[in-house]
């Protein structure tokens, strides 16, 4: 049984994180593990559009083009990465949420 499998399911059955809380760190595991050569980034935002839209979750609006681009967007979501390679997810939370708002 995978991350993706597993640990979802303990989340719901223990009610300890809500689905968004769930996502994001479902993304940012998919981005760790970095399964492919390229597109990593684009795979664990796809994934993770389909867990929030399988649990009637707003959706992130992806900044797609500024996520490619040096500066402010893409620094930030890299950023927000590393703070949760470390435990923090807090930063990562914030920038999807900000996502889900602003559209």
């Amino acid at each position: 049984m995978g991350f993706a499998d597993k640990y979802p399911e303990h989340w719901q059955a223990n009610g300890s994180l809500s689905v968004f809380s769930q996502d994001v760190r479902l993304h940012h595991r998919l981005v760790k593990i970095h399964p492919f050569v390229n597109g990593n980034g684009c795979y664990s935002r796809l994934v993770s559009d389909i867990f929030l839209f399988a649990n009637n979750h707003p959706l992130p609006v992806w900044p797609d083009k500024d996520l490619f681009v040096s500066g402010g967007v893409r620094e930030q979501y890299i950023s927000a990465l590393k703070s949760a390679d470390k435990g923090n997810f807090e930063q990562l939370e914030k920038f999807t949420a900000r996502l889900i708002k602003e559209f």
